[in-house]
């Protein structure tokens, strides 16, 4: 119907091979990194390492996210830098 189809127009969508498909949300929105962030840069602060304070951290997630920062933890372990981790989480 036409009310149908001015709300599918109006939602974000991607086209992949010819199809169109809604967008999916975003597993970490800018809220969630900012929160995230600044208790990580708290628990430097108070003496944790990075790793440590990211491991407390992943307690705290949802489940997704948890499985996007342990992937992240291992690439920090083998060398990748911090700010190419974060930006695959966001």
């Amino acid at each position: 119907s036409e009310k149908e189809s001015r709300s599918a127009m109006s939602q974000p969508t991607i086209t992949i091979g010819g199809c169109i498909m809604k967008r999916i949300k975003r597993t970490w929105p800018w809220k969630d990194q900012a929160a995230f962030l600044k208790r990580l840069g708290e628990m430097t602060e108070k003496g944790y390492s990075l790793i440590e304070g990211l491991r407390l951290l992943k307690l705290q997630l949802h489940k997704r996210q948890l499985a996007e920062l342990t992937d992240g933890i291992r690439r920090l372990r083998e060398g990748d830098a911090f700010y190419e981790v974060l930006e695959a989480l966001s």
